[in-house]
């Protein structure tokens, strides 16, 4: 876990960030993104965080806690991670890697760099280049 002192450092970076896209930080931009960074790293939903902001009593509207989560994956300062056609979570990490999604209990980890050896890629259209390859392998309880 990240102590008080390094959610500064990243609240500071995320500030400038959003200042040079022309974002303002507002009172409630700094009280959601003080909940996503509390912990690192991160999986969460925009239902999970406006639930623990409710829960802590902090005055947010769910549509602010939304719109703030779509515009840090805008910039890059999270990413979102499709599990299946209607669920996604977000990662504090932006740095390529693979999830294991549980369906079961609806969580969403990280696998361990270096243990998805990925092979045999088909040709890509012509002027095209892979930009990222991002695996999520779902899995669920099974029961005989």
């Amino acid at each position: 876990m990240i102590n008080k002192k390094d959610i500064k450092i990243v609240l500071n970076d995320i500030d400038k960030i959003l200042n040079r896209s022309g974002f303002r930080f507002t009172k409630q931009r700094l009280i959601i993104a003080n909940e996503i960074f509390s912990k690192n790293p991160k999986h969460f939903t925009v239902q999970c965080i406006f639930k623990e902001l409710i829960r802590k009593n902090k005055k947010v509207a769910l549509a602010s806690v939304y719109n703030t989560i779509n515009k840090f994956v805008e910039l890059e300062i999270i990413k979102e991670i499709y599990v299946d056609q209607n669920k996604s979570f977000f990662d504090t990490i932006t740095k390529p890697h693979h999830h294991i999604y549980d369906k079961s209990t609806g969580q969403l980890s990280d696998i361990p760099d270096g243990s998805v050896k990925i092979s045999n890629l088909p040709d890509l259209p012509k002027g095209k280049k892979i930009q990222q390859i991002n695996i999520v392998i779902n899995i669920e309880n099974h029961s005989e």
